[in-house]
């Protein structure tokens, strides 16, 4: 009898101890589950590229490059122009009178250069100020789609060798942000105190 309930203890002692056993293998096998990491992937440049917003800026800034060309070129035009008739009139002209008509002329090619530089200042801070507002508003829209899908970490793809498919919700961004933001106005402002004159050194 002894025997017997000794054998018995002893049975139920290995099948806590297989239990225990089968629980420490579930826990091992649910802990990589518990710990996996969410990440998400974002085509930024392919987004930037495509984006109704993007593309407005480009068509915005193209207008008024070819707007700032056509005035140059009248003005080039218009000193070449001015550069000729001071040579044909210089056989007429007093040595007194030419040197005035000279600097006259040095100081409206001057002017000109001047002009060109600045225009070019204020289209590039203008393109930079309306790519900013829409990288600011993509963020944003990144933060959001992170938030819902519990996102830890959003790498851009252009960072990554390898990415599963069904980590990029670049569609997904691309499809808010044309909603949300689909044109941004290209606004020439003057330069801010300071850099004019920067510009014509």
């Amino acid at each position: 009898m002894t025997f017997l309930i000794r054998s018995s203890v002893a049975m139920i002692a290995l099948l806590g101890m297989g239990l225990m056993a089968v629980q420490d293998v579930r826990a091992a096998d649910a802990a990589p589950a518990a710990a996996a990491h969410k990440y998400g992937v974002v085509n930024l440049e392919g987004i930037m590229h495509e984006a109704k917003a993007a593309k407005s800026v480009h068509d915005q800034i193209e207008a008024l490059r070819k707007k700032y060309q056509d005035e140059i070129g009248k003005q080039e035009k218009d000193l070449k122009t001015k550069d000729q008739e001071l040579a044909d009139q210089r056989s007429v002209m007093t040595q007194e009178a030419f040197d005035e008509a000279r600097r006259d002329f040095r100081t409206k090619v001057a002017s000109a250069q001047h002009d060109v530089q600045v225009k070019r200042a204020q289209l590039d801070r203008a393109y930079a100020k309306a790519l900013t507002k829409i990288q600011m508003t993509l963020a944003q829209i990144v933060e959001g789609i992170s938030k819902e899908k519990g996102f830890e970490v959003v790498f851009p793809s252009s960072q990554l060798l390898y990415a599963d498919e069904s980590l990029n919700v670049s569609e997904e961004v691309l499809k808010r942000l044309d909603k949300e933001l689909s044109s941004v106005e290209v606004k020439i402002e003057p330069l801010p105190e300071g850099e004019e004159d920067k510009e014509s050194k």
